[in-house]
């Protein structure tokens, strides 16, 4: 979506997820819970706020998702365009600190890499 949208749009990333969201594909009951959420018209933004508590989840699909945003924003001068993106994407399932630092520093590493 990123790609595509020629940056990064939380919305436009939500539905995307909700879109392609297949049940049968093995998804952690986190990331099930919030694209469930997402369908029902939960905001891109709030989806993901509720899970464990309103802790939020930790896990590791929020870094999944840097890939393109990595491309997107691999210049140098982007770094901290990058981490904060990379922390928005996270934060629709991954609303938890540790889930949101873990995207990012995968998105800082796939950049560092690309350069």
């Amino acid at each position: 979506a990123a790609l595509a949208q020629n940056g990064f749009d939380g919305q436009e990333t939500a539905n995307r997820l909700s879109e392609n969201f297949d049940g049968r594909r093995g998804y952690g009951p986190g990331v099930y819970s919030v694209l469930c959420r997402l369908r029902r018209g939960v905001a891109w933004n709030e989806a993901g706020g509720n899970l464990f508590g309103g802790e939020g989840s930790l896990g590791n699909a929020g870094a999944v998702r840097v890939v393109p945003l990595a491309l997107l924003y691999a210049r140098p001068e982007q770094t901290a365009l990058l981490g904060r993106v990379a922390a928005l994407s996270a934060s629709i399932t991954h609303t938890h600190p540790i889930g949101q630092a873990g995207a990012v520093l995968h998105a800082f590493a796939l950049a560092q890499t690309l350069r």
